[in-house]
C-alpha cells in the first residue's frame, strides 16, 4: 500500500517543453525538495540547464544545504532526456523525478494491458514486479506516455501513479520515476542515470530502445550467436518437472517413480531432447534448503545414483533444484554462514520473501525460512 504525507510538500513545478516536473531528494534521514527561490532554468541549443543551489524540507518550512542540477535535452516529438545530479546534507539513497499535472491515466502491464489506478495509487517495482526499467501508461485511446531509465548498473527503480490529494493540482495525476543508489555507495552526492520521457510513444518501439540499451550495456548476445551454450543444451525440446517431496513430507515421486516416468518419456522422445528437473529431490521442499543431499525416504543415495545413471544411459539430462537464495535457519550449521548473509534492504530490514503458508496455520509465519544474498561470502 502506498502512503502519502498529510500535508502539501509544496515542491516547485518546472515547466519544460510541455512537461511539468518536480524533484525530490531522499537521504538516510529525510526527504527534500528544491528551493524555488534559488532555482534557475536556462535554455540553450537543443535543451535546457536547470540548477538549484539549496534544498527545502518539511513542506518548505525549513531549508538545507544541497543542490540539484539537470541537463535536459530534447529528443524529438516533445520527448526529453534528463541527466540529474544532486547533493544533500546526508547520504542520498533515492532521487525522485515527478511528472505532474497529468490527466487520468491507465498504466500498462508487461503485456501492455491497461490497469486502473486505485485510490491509494499504483506502484511497480524494478526488478521485482517488472523486468525492465520502463513504464508506460495510456492517457486516452491513442496516446501513450512512456518513461524509461538508461542505467549502466543494476540498481532498483520504482514507478508509481496516483491522483494528487491536495494543493492546486488536487485530482490531477502524478507519475513518480524513482532511482535508488546502490547501498554500498551512499554518499552526499549522487548522479542519476539518464531518464527518458516520451509522449505519444509506441510501446513496442519504446521498449525496443530500452532492450537495445540493456543488451549493449550487459554484453548480451542472442541465443543463436552464443558460443558458451553446450551443444546438448541446444538439443533440448522438453523440460520434464518431477517433484519429489512436498514441504510437509508428502511424497509425490520417489526416485524410482521419477525413473519410471523418465523411461516412459524416453520411449516416446529421444532422451537427448529431455531435461529432467527435480524440485524436492533433497527431501522436504524448502525445509531442507541449506543441506542438500539425497533423501532417505525417496530412496537415499543409492536410489538417487540409480536414477541419475539410468537417466543418463537413456540420454536424458538431470537437473536437481538448488536454492541459492534461501536456507532453513534452524539447520544446525546455519550459524556458520547465515547471520552475515541475510538479504536486507538498504537500511538493513531483513527480506522475508513471499512467506508461503507452508503449514496451513493461516499465519504465514515463516521465521525458519532465511532469505540469503547469493553473493554473501559465507553463504
Amino acid at each position: 500500500m502506498m502512503q502519502f504525507y498529510s500535508f502539501d510538500a509544496r515542491d516547485p513545478i518546472v515547466e519544460i517543453d510541455g512537461w511539468k516536473l518536480s524533484f525530490q531528494v531522499i537521504t538516510l534521514e529525510n526527504t527534500y525538495g528544491i528551493d524555488p527561490d534559488r532555482l534557475t532554468l536556462e535554455a540553450h541549443d537543443g535543451g535546457w540547464h536547470l540548477h538549484c543551489q539549496g534544498l527545502r524540507w518539511a513542506g518548505g518550512q525549513a531549508t538545507a544545504h544541497g543542490s540539484l542540477s539537470a541537463d535536459i535535452s530534447a529528443e524529438g516529438d516533445g520527448n526529453l532526456r534528463l541527466r540529474i545530479e544532486t547533493s544533500a546534507p546526508e547520504p542520498i539513497t533515492t532521487l525522485k523525478l515527478l511528472i505532474r499535472d497529468l490527466p487520468p491515466l491507465r498504466p500498462l502491464d508487461m503485456l501492455d494491458q491497461a490497469r486502473d489506478v486505485p485510490a491509494d495509487g499504483l506502484l511497480d517495482r524494478y526488478p521485482n514486479s517488472i523486468r525492465l526499467p520502463i513504464w508506460l501508461a495510456a492517457l486516452n485511446d491513442a496516446d501513450r506516455l512512456g518513461v524509461r531509465c538508461e542505467d549502466t548498473e543494476q540498481r532498483a527503480k520504482r514507478f508509481c501513479a496516483y491522483a494528487e490529494r491536495m494543493g492546486a493540482l488536487a485530482g490531477r495525476y502524478t507519475v513518480e520515476c524513482i532511482h535508488d543508489e546502490d547501498a554500498r555507495h551512499f554518499e552526499t552526492t549522487l548522479r542519476a542515470p539518464d531518464w527518458i520521457l516520451a509522449r505519444q510513444t509506441n510501446p513496442d518501439s519504446f521498449r525496443a530502445q530500452q532492450l537495445d540499451f540493456n543488451e549493449k550495456c550487459a554484453g548480451l548476445i542472442p541465443w543463436e550467436q552464443r558460443t558458451d551454450v553446450p551443444d546438448w543444451a541446444r538439443d533440448l525440446k522438453l523440460v520434464l518437472t518431477l517433484h519429489g517431496m512436498h514441504w510437509s513430507g508428502y511424497i509425490f515421486n520417489d526416485y524410482a517413480a521419477m525413473l519410471d516416468i523418465i523411461r516412459y518419456v524416453a520411449e516416446r522422445i529421444d532422451g537427448r531432447h529431455v531435461l529432467a528437473y527435480l524440485p524436492g529431490w533433497e527431501g522436504r521442499y524448502y525445509w531442507q534448503y541449506g543441506d542438500f543431499r539425497p533423501e532417505p525416504r525417496l530412496g537415499g543415495a543409492e536410489g538417487f545414483t540409480r536414477l541419475c545413471d539410468e537417466a543418463r544411459a537413456l540420454g536424458v539430462h538431470i537437473m536437481p533444484m538448488f536454492g541459492g537464495n534461501c536456507a532453513n535457519a534452524w539447520m544446525p550449521n546455519f550459524h556458520q554462514f547465515g547471520p552475515s548473509s541475510y538479504m536486507k534492504s538498504a537500511t538493513r530490514n531483513l527480506f522475508l520473501g513471499n512467506q508461503p503458508d507452508w503449514n496451513l496455520s493461516r499465519a504465514h509465519d515463516t521465521g525458519w525460512q532465511a532469505w540469503l544474498n547469493p553473493g554473501a561470502p559465507a553463504w
